[in-house]
């Protein structure tokens, strides 16, 4: 009887109960006799603080009109359910009359007394981790009681290790439900539950855990937006040219169909990157180095991605005001800035999309992959937001 989660035992007496706190505690679920050619709903079950009496709802749902809320004062005799030899079990019927008809429900409440029972209850503790979260159904417990533990990970890492100890240290069975839960029946002591995260394991030899990338390059491989240029490489130095970020930026989307006529004399028809860049020219995401010419395979630079990805916050309609007050003067290469790309900088810079290096924001040198990565990553997360 202990192990099982719906009682508690009383160390004074010796008796399981299904409360620890002492009240009258629901432990079946209230049934209602239909009638037929009516639909009556769950009935509510509005206890008074005696615990005795209760007002009772019974509802028709396909008439709202037939609807009675009697206050019943209930009348119980103890009884000894028939799965178990659990005492003090109250059987609490109520009933109501409609068009000649008799409908009851009736509820099993444990009675357990507020005073002269001890119901031990034991201290879960979760300790600090990094990298996930981890969350108990209960902050304490009595022995026997069954504990929900729900872990999620962060994106980007995974769990490595889940252990749940008594006082002495010893580890308790751990029994994995699916979907990051796991339960654990209770001990007759404290227990102390650690959750380890871990980095992904990504399919790129030349991206570690300690590269400052590698949380941006999880996340757009994870998420479908950017993926390895063969050889189990990722290429985070290398450059990304401007097609490959249009496209990006169209998946994402959904790969819309657009009926604009191409603007670009250099973007060729049935390419891979054709219907993004029709769809970004027409959605204003992209305007070319002039009305008739994008530079395709040309390599994208840091000012060109900024523009990009600023109209494309334009085109979500998130508010890009917050870098209209940011002062990009203050970089050493601020002049190099192209005059197009300010306001993209002001906000990419304002808004935490781009950080420069050493006083500088290179806005002419082409993005590498990682730093797209890094860019797109950003950006994700301030639309989710």
């Amino acid at each position: 009887m202990e192990g099982n989660e719906e009682y508690w035992y009383c160390k004074n007496c010796g008796k399981y109960f299904s409360d620890a706190e002492g009240e009258n505690e629901i432990t079946s679920e209230s049934t209602v006799i239909p009638a037929t050619g009516h639909n009556w709903s769950e009935p509510e079950w509005n206890w008074a603080e005696d615990g005795k009496t209760c007002t009772v709802t019974f509802t028709c749902q396909n008439d709202a009109s037939h609807k009675a809320t009697p206050e019943v004062t209930v009348t119980s005799e103890v009884k000894t359910p028939a799965t178990s030899t659990q005492n003090g079990v109250t059987e609490y019927t109520a009933t109501t009359t409609f068009e000649g008809t008799t409908y009851t429900a009736t509820k099993e409440v444990a009675d357990i007394p507020a005073t002269g029972h001890s119901f031990p209850a034991y201290a879960i503790t979760v300790q600090e981790t990094t990298g996930g979260t981890v969350t108990v159904s209960h902050q304490s417990a009595a022995k026997g009681r069954t504990v929900t533990i729900t872990v999620t990970p962060e994106a980007g890492y995974a769990l490595e290790r889940l252990t749940v100890t008594d006082k002495y240290g010893s580890a308790l069975k751990l029994t994995a439900l699916g979907g990051g839960k796991y339960t654990f029946e209770m001990p007759a002591s404290q227990v102390n539950i650690q959750a380890v995260f871990v980095p992904e394991q990504l399919p790129f030899a030349d991206v570690k855990p300690t590269d400052w990338f590698y949380e941006a390059v999880a996340y757009v491989y994870e998420h479908g937006l950017m993926d390895g240029v063969g050889s189990n490489r990722f290429a985070p130095n290398a450059s990304t040219t401007r097609a490959m970020i249009v496209t990006i930026l169209w998946r994402l989307e959904g790969e819309p169909e657009a009926d604009d006529t191409m603007p670009f004399a250099d973007v060729a028809a049935n390419t891979w990157y054709t219907e993004a860049v029709r769809w970004a020219a027409g959605e204003g995401i992209v305007e070319g180095y002039s009305e008739t010419a994008f530079g395709p395979n040309d390599p994208i630079t840091r000012e060109q991605l900024a523009a990009i990805l600023w109209r494309y916050a334009k085109y979500l309609e998130l508010d890009v005001s917050i870098g209209e007050n940011t002062n990009i003067l203050s970089y050493t290469d601020a002049a190099e800035i192209s005059e197009y790309a300010i306001p993209a900088l002001q906000w990419a810079c304002g808004a935490g999309i781009l950080e420069g290096s050493n006083g500088s924001l290179s806005p002419r040198a082409n993005a590498t992959r990682a730093e797209v990565a890094t860019m797109l990553m950003r950006v994700c997360e301030a639309c989710a937001n």
